[in-house]
This record gives C-alpha cells, structure tokens and sequence, in this order.
C-alpha cells in the first residue's frame, strides 16, 4: 500500500537525518532524494492536509505536526511527528493538545524534520489548514531555523466552510463545531487527527457544492 511504502521511506530517511547510525553525506543525499523521487513518483494526491499544536503562544514553537494526503475523497497517505521546539512548554497550550515537554525530549528538531516535511508542503499539490494558523506556524518555525520554504498553493478549509454551509459565515466554523455538525468524531487537538478532519470537511464541501475538486481548487487556493 501506498502508506507503508511511504513511510517506510520516511523511515530511512530520518536515519539518513541522523536519527540513527552515522551516515555519510553522499548516503544522506542519495536517501533524501530516494525518498523524493518515492513521494512523487507513487503518490499524487488532490491535496495535503495538515496541522500543527505549539508548545506556547510564540507561533514557532512547533511540538506536534500532522499531515494527510487526500486523493479522490480519500486518505491515501499520512504522517504524524512529535517535535522538540527547543523552547517551554505553557500550561495553557498543553491543556488543549496534551504534550508535555518530555514527550518530546528526545524527538528531532525543526530542521531536523524539515527535508522531510518540506516534500509535503513545497507543492505542487495544494495544501489545506483549517484557519491559517498552521500556515503562519509553520513560516514561522522556518524563519526560527533559518529555512527558506516556499509554500504551496494553500487553501484555507474555514472559508470553504463559511461559503458553504451560510450559518456558518459569521461564526461557529472551529473545526470541533463542524465536525459535530457533520456527525464526524475524532481525537481533537491531535495534529494528525486535526489535519484528516480539516480534509474530510474540504471534501464533503466539495460534494455538497457539486464541484470538481480542480474547481473548488481554483475558487479558494491561493499562492
């Protein structure tokens, strides 16, 4: 299947990214490209959903991140990381997702994850967030690490909702809300679980509008 090859992929990667045995920088570089050429070759999904829990309210302090491939209504592919922000942990912000900061004592850094996250989110595919908070986050973390990212066409799943369902236009469009409005359960506040549920609302949007996806693409995706 599509997701265990992925992510085995992913796997031997992050050994590459000194997560495991030392490797030369010649293996390195011909691992990342492996696991490139992996995605984009076996994989071409409609788009990307992802989502991201901080560690505090300083936007780059990036602890959790979930990302999950969306190709014809269905997830074809996901990947879920814990990261260690190198920054503290507030009492508020782990009341909502529940990571502390020794769960992620020994997870990688930013720039560590970043060869293989950036295979997701550098496009060409579009990739969706439900508020633009994940897309702030995220440039943010970069710019902490001195990356330079190049986003992909992005498509903000909240003003779908909006347009979509009209008693949503003003308020009410948090993810948990819509969720519950479509009768859809899941682990809130888990970024892979955040990501999925931001995509299945993209899709039924799409179905309930009876649009293509190349459509609603081209309505609400920006650069």
């Amino acid at each position: 299947m599509l997701n265990s090859h992925i992510l085995r992929t992913v796997s031997v990667c992050l050994h590459a990214l000194h997560w495991g045995p030392p490797c030369c920088g010649a293996a390195q570089q011909q691992v990342k490209q492996a696991c490139k050429l992996s995605y984009t070759s076996r994989m071409s999904p409609d788009f990307i959903a992802v989502d991201v829990e901080t560690a505090n309210p300083r936007m780059g302090s990036i602890c959790q991140i979930g990302l999950v491939a969306f190709k014809d209504g269905a997830v074809v592919d996901q990947f879920e990381q814990l990261i260690n922000p190198g920054d503290h942990f507030d009492p508020w912000n782990v009341k909502v997702h529940g990571i502390r900061a020794h769960d992620v004592a020994h997870a990688p850094t930013w720039s560590e994850c970043w060869p293989v996250l950036a295979l997701w989110l550098e496009g060409p595919v579009c990739v969706i967030s439900h508020t633009l908070f994940d897309r702030r986050a995220i440039a943010a973390a970069c710019d902490d690490s001195a990356l330079v990212w190049t986003p992909a066409p992005w498509m903000d799943s909240t003003r779908v909702v909006r347009q979509t369902w009209k008693q949503f236009a003003q308020r009410g469009y948090g993810l948990g809300n819509i969720a519950a409005f479509l009768g859809l359960e899941f682990d809130h506040h888990n970024a892979r679980a955040d990501a999925e549920m931001a995509g299945r609302i993209v899709c039924i949007a799409q179905q309930q509008r009876g649009q293509t996806w190349a459509t609603l693409a081209r309505q609400f995706a920006s650069a």
